[in-house]
C-alpha cells in the first residue's frame, strides 16, 4: 500500500500511452475501497506533468516500488 506524497514506477502500461511503462510517479491522493486506489500525477521535471490529463485514479496493480 503507498500513501499520500509516496513515489513509484509505473509497471502496466495505461489506457493513455503518452506515459511509458517505468516512468516515476507521485501519490496525490488514496482511496480505500477494495481494492485501494490513487490519485497520481507523472511530473516531467519541468513544471508540468506527463500525459493527456493533469492525474489518473489507478490501482496499486500499476504501481511498483522504486
Amino acid at each position: 500500500m503507498f500513501d499520500e506524497h509516496d513515489t513509484f514506477v509505473l509497471c502496466q502500461q495505461l489506457s493513455d500511452a503518452t506515459i511509458p511503462v517505468g516512468t516515476h510517479g507521485v501519490v496525490l491522493m488514496v482511496y480505500g475501497e477494495k481494492p485501494c486506489s490513487y490519485d497520481v500525477e507523472f511530473p516531467d521535471g519541468k513544471g508540468g506533468n506527463l500525459g493527456k490529463a493533469m492525474t489518473y485514479t489507478i490501482t496499486g496493480d500499476f504501481m511498483g516500488v522504486k
